[in-house]
């Protein structure tokens, strides 16, 4: 399973927003960069559409909220606090 379908399966699965900022700081701490885990959330930020509608459900909540920590924080792996 590679970052996509790993992030895609634990997101719709309701995991937490901490568990999800930790699927981010593995994959990164194994070599994914973060300018392309941003892309890769970003590419499921538009699949979903939420480029073209301004719905507040919980999957975009969470989307957003990793999407921001990992545009702010960059390289989560590299001891940036994770709350």
């Amino acid at each position: 399973m590679n970052f996509k379908q790993e992030f895609l399966a634990a997101l719709n699965s309701g995991s937490t927003d901490q568990s999800l900022l930790q699927l981010v700081t593995r994959y990164q701490a194994a070599g994914l960069a973060p300018q392309k885990s941003y892309e890769i959330l970003e590419e499921i930020w538009t699949e979903y559409g939420y480029d073209k509608k301004d719905d507040g459900d919980r999957l975009r909540q969470s989307l957003e909220y990793i999407m921001e920590k990992v545009w702010y924080q960059g390289d989560l792996h590299a001891g940036a606090e994770l709350t």
